[in-house]
């Protein structure tokens, strides 16, 4: 069973469109959903990415506040 490791990185590239982004959704189209793993600290520096990106203006507001959505759905995150 093949087990994929995704850093902050690489996750930030599957919820934002960046270079590399085509190469991760391929990547983890090959492996279960189960078998997808982060670590917690990994998720709180997606948070951060996600953040920065906000305020330098890379990711407008709307998109911004869609994609945190998602992130933290994804990942059952209530704060």
């Amino acid at each position: 069973m093949l087990i994929l490791y995704l850093d902050a990185s690489a996750l930030v590239k599957s919820y934002v469109k960046e270079k590399g982004s085509s190469v991760l959704a391929k990547l983890i189209a090959t492996v279960d959903a189960g078998c997808l793993r982060v670590l917690s600290l990994g998720i709180a520096e997606v948070i951060s990415i996600l953040v920065r990106k906000h305020n330098s203006g890379v990711l407008p507001p709307d998109l911004y506040h869609s994609t945190l959505a998602i992130f933290k759905k994804s990942y059952k995150i209530l704060a």
